[in-house]
C-alpha cells in the first residue's frame, strides 16, 4: 500500500541530517509557515552549559537547567528551557549579551519580536518586566509549548504578565496602542523560513528603515530598541540603519542615542529615545564588567573600538563601498538587509569572502542570470540559422517580440509585487499563495473575457494594463500604511481586490497575441514566452536588489506598453507595422 506520510518524511535539512540519538526529533509538525522539529537536547552543545547567543567565559561557567531545542525548517533554532518556577535557575540568561538592554533600564513594558521557545520571555521576567507582549509568527510553536511541552517549559506563554500575540511583528505593532520601555529583537533572522533555500534571497521587512521608525514610534519616553546581530558587517549595517532611522525621526545628534555592546560573536545595538547620559554609560560599563561583556560605543574600554564606531557613523555606508560592500540602510522597497554585495557588479573572491554565505547566494544568482540571458538570446535568434526547419511568415518577428515582452512584463510585475506583499501578509509562504493566486485568478478571467470582446475592441483597451500596474505601484505604500494593522483575513481580501483587476488586464494579452499573430508559429510563441518568463524570474530579483521593487514593477508596465503597441498598431500587407501619421 502507498503511505503518504512515509513519502514526505524529512531527515536531511539545510543545516544537518536528522540521524542518531542527538539528532532525532521527539516532535515534528508541519505548519503553514515552517516545519517544526523539537529535540530533547541541544545537539550542538559543547558540554552541559546553557545555550547562549553571545557570552564570555564567565557566562559559560554559569549553571543552567535542562533544555530542548526547536528548529524551524532546519535553519532557525531556539531553545526551550525547563522551568519549574524557580527563577534563580535562569540567572545564566543575564550573561548573554542579548539581555543587556533589559538590564540597563529594567523595563516595565516589553515587546519581544519572535519569542520562539520562550527564552526572551524568561529574560524579560528576570529583569522585572510587568507586561510582556510576546509576538510570535508561527502559531505552531505556541501550540507545542502550550500542549505537549507545557509541563517541561512551565507554561512559558501563559506566565503572569505575558500576553501572547500570534502575528507578524510589524502588523502587530502597527495596530498596537502600547508604549514600550523596550522592543527586543534578539537574533531574529528574517529569512527564518528559507525552506532549504526556496527563499534564500527573500526578506520579511524586520530590518528596514520603515520598521525601525515603527519600533521607535512605539517607545516610551525613555524606551530602547535592542537588536542583536552577528558582529562584523551585519552589525555595521545595523548601525547605519539605526542612524538613518534616528535622522528620519528628527534626532539632531543620532550618535548620542546609540550604544553597542558585544560578547563573543554577537553584538547588541541599543537605540534609545533619550540620549545616553553619563549615568547610563556608567551603568552600561558596570553591566559589562559584571557579565563579561565588552562596551564598544560610546565609551569603550579600548579607545580604538569607540573611534572605529564613531568613524563609521561619520563616514556612512560609503566607508566600505571601495571593496564592493553595501551598507546602505534597507527600505521596504529593497529590504535586503543580509545582502551586502551588488548582483550587478563584478565580485572578486575577497568581496565574496567578506560578504559571507549570503554573498555566495548572490554569486549563484549572477551565474544563473548570465546563463539565462545567453539561453534566451540564443533561443530568440535561433530562427536566423534555422529557417529551413522554422519558416518565417509575416508577423513572425513582431509576434516573437510581443510574446517576449509579455513574458518579461508578467514576471517583473508578479515577482515585484510578491516580494512587496511579504511585508503586508507577513510571511513568504502566505504571500506566494495569496499574491500568485489572485494574479492568476484575474489573469484567467481576463483570458476568458478577451475572447468574447474580440481582438479589435480588446486591443484598443490594452493600455489599461500598464496604467493599472503603475497606479497600483504608486498606491502600495500608502495602502500598506493605512491597512497593515488590519486582521490577516481583511488584508487577504484587500490583496485580492488590489491584484485581481491588474491580473485581469494582464491576462488578456496572451490569448489576444495568439489570435493577432496567426496559427503558424503558436508553438514558437509559447517557447519564447516561457523563456522570457524564466529569464525575468531571475533578472527581476537582481534588479530589485539594485533598484527596488517599485522600479521593477514600472519596468513591467513599460514592457506592457510596448506589447500593446505591437498588438494594436496595424500591419501593412507585407507584415510591417504601420505607425500612425
Amino acid at each position: 500500500s502507498f503511505v503518504i506520510g512515509d513519502a514526505y518524511e524529512v531527515r536531511t535539512t539545510k543545516a544537518y541530517e536528522e540521524t542518531g540519538p542527538r539528532l532525532t526529533p521527539i516532535y515534528e509538525k508541519w505548519t503553514p509557515t515552517a516545519r517544526l522539529a523539537i529535540f530533547d537536547n541541544f545537539p550542538w552543545a559543547r558540554g552541559a552549559e546553557g545555550f547562549h547567543w553571545g557570552t564570555s567565559q564567565l557566562g559559560l561557567e554559569q549553571p543552567a537547567p535542562a533544555q530542548y531545542w526547536l528548529e524551524q525548517d532546519g535553519s532557525a533554532g531556539t531553545p526551550i528551557i525547563e522551568y519549574d518556577g524557580n527563577d534563580e535557575k535562569l540567572d545564566y540568561l543575564l550573561y548573554d549579551v542579548t539581555t543587556v538592554g533589559l538590564q540597563l533600564r529594567r523595563p516595565a513594558q516589553v515587546a519581544i519580536v519572535g519569542t520562539g521557545g520562550g527564552r526572551d520571555i524568561h529574560s524579560a521576567r528576570l529583569t522585572g518586566a510587568e507586561r510582556i507582549d510576546a509576538i510570535e509568527l508561527n502559531a505552531g510553536i505556541v501550540e507545542a509549548l502550550r500542549g505537549p511541552f507545557k509541563s517541561f517549559a512551565g507554561g512559558v506563554y501563559d506566565l503572569p504578565g505575558v500576553h501572547t500575540i500570534i502575528g507578524e511583528a510589524r502588523s502587530v505593532l502597527t495596530r498596537s496602542e502600547q508604549r514600550y520601555d523596550l522592543v527586543l529583537l534578539s537574533m531574529i533572522d528574517s529569512w527564518a523560513a528559507t525552506a532549504a533555500g526556496a527563499y534564500t534571497l527573500s526578506e520579511n521587512n524586520l530590518y528596514t528603515l520603515q520598521a525601525y521608525r515603527l519600533y521607535w514610534s512605539r517607545l516610551s519616553a525613555t524606551g530602547i530598541v535592542s537588536t542583536s546581530r552577528w558582529m562584523g558587517f551585519e552589525s555595521m549595517r545595523l548601525l547605519m540603519l539605526v542612524k538613518a532611522a534616528l535622522e528620519a525621526e528628527g534626532v539632531s545628534v543620532p550618535r548620542d542615542h546609540i550604544a553597542l555592546v558585544h560578547a563573543g560573536r554577537v553584538g547588541t545595538l541599543l537605540m534609545s529615545r533619550s540620549p545616553f547620559g553619563p549615568n547610563q554609560i556608567a551603568k552600561l560599563q558596570e553591566i559589562c564588567a559584571t557579565r563579561g561583556f565588552e562596551l564598544d560605543y560610546p565609551a569603550a574600554a579600548t579607545p580604538d573600538l569607540a573611534l572605529g564606531v564613531a568613524a563609521l557613523l561619520d563616514a556612512g555606508p560609503q566607508k566600505f563601498a571601495s571593496i564592493g560592500l553595501r551598507l546602505e540602510p534597507p527600505t521596504d522597497d529593497a529590504p535586503f538587509f543580509f545582502q551586502l554585495v551588488s548582483p550587478l557588479s563584478r565580485l572578486d573572491d575577497k568581496t565574496v569572502q567578506l560578504g559571507g554565505f549570503n554573498a555566495e547566494g548572490v554569486v549563484a544568482l549572477q551565474t544563473l542570470m548570465i546563463t539565462m540571458v545567453i539561453v534566451t538570446l540564443v533561443l530568440f535568434f535561433a530562427p536566423l540559422g534555422a529557417s529551413r526547419w522554422l519558416p518565417r511568415q509575416p508577423g513572425f518577428w513582431r509576434g516573437s517580440l510581443f510574446f517576449l515582452c509579455i513574458g518579461l512584463a508578467f514576471m517583473f510585475v508578479e515577482l515585484s509585487w510578491l516580494q512587496r506583499f511579504i511585508l503586508y501578509l507577513g510571511h513568504p509562504s502566505l504571500a506566494v499563495a495569496v499574491t500568485v493566486g489572485c494574479l492568476l485568478l484575474g489573469a484567467g478571467l481576463g483570458s476568458i473575457v478577451s475572447g468574447r470582446l474580440g481582438l479589435p475592441r480588446a486591443g484598443r483597451w490594452g493600455w489599461l494594463a500598464p496604467l493599472i500596474i503603475s497606479l497600483l505601484n504608486l498606491a502600495i505604500t500608502p495602502l500598506f500604511s493605512a491597512t497593515l494593522g488590519w486582521p490577516s483575513a481583511a488584508r487577504i481580501v484587500v490583496t485580492g481586490l488590489a491584484l485581481a483587476p491588474a491580473g485581469f488586464t494582464m491576462g488578456m494579452f496572451f490569448p489576444l497575441g495568439m489570435v493577432r499573430f496567426g496559427d503558424a508559429h503558436k508553438a514558437w510563441f509559447w517557447a519564447v514566452n516561457g523563456a522570457a518568463g524564466v529569464l525575468a524570474s531571475v533578472v527581476s530579483l537582481a534588479l530589485a536588489m539594485e533598484l527596488g521593487f517599485a522600479a521593477v514593477g514600472i519596468m513591467g508596465a513599460v514592457a506592457y506598453v510596448l506589447a500593446w503597441l505591437l498588438l494594436a498598431l496595424p500591419r501593412s500587407p507585407t507584415g510591417a507595422t504601420v505607425l500612425p501619421s
